[in-house]
């Protein structure tokens, strides 16, 4: 696919990567677990650029302390490209509403081209 238009760009990497990840969850986990999507936005303090993106989270442990947590994000930059794919795995700590700890980490994907217009 092929389009000059970076938000619908990063719309369809979004829906790819996220399909992909559920699609990666075994049978037996897919049957116990709940599969959550949500979408991220903030601020990326080395590009000073808002960015917009999308995430899935899902439980791999029996006990529901491990998440995967598979994400993409795109910064709205005003020439170039800069997309992060990343898959985040974290570990929720035992604790009491109305703040929750965890602690994780993964490997990430970044995708950046200057030269586009």
């Amino acid at each position: 696919m092929k389009t000059k238009n970076p938000v619908l760009r990063s719309l369809f990497v979004a829906s790819a990567v996220l399909v992909t990840a559920v699609l990666a969850v075994s049978p037996g986990l897919a049957r116990t677990t709940d599969i959550d999507f949500g979408v991220r936005g903030g601020v990326y303090p080395d590009e000073d650029r808002p960015f917009l993106g999308a995430e899935a989270l899902f439980g791999v442990s029996d006990k529901g302390r491990w998440f995967g947590n598979p994400n993409v994000e795109h910064v709205l930059l005003n020439s170039g490209d800069l997309t992060t794919f990343s898959f985040d795995f974290h570990y929720d700590f035992p604790g009491g509403a109305p703040y929750g700890f965890l602690a994780g980490a993964g490997p990430t994907v970044i995708h950046q081209d200057g030269d586009r217009v």
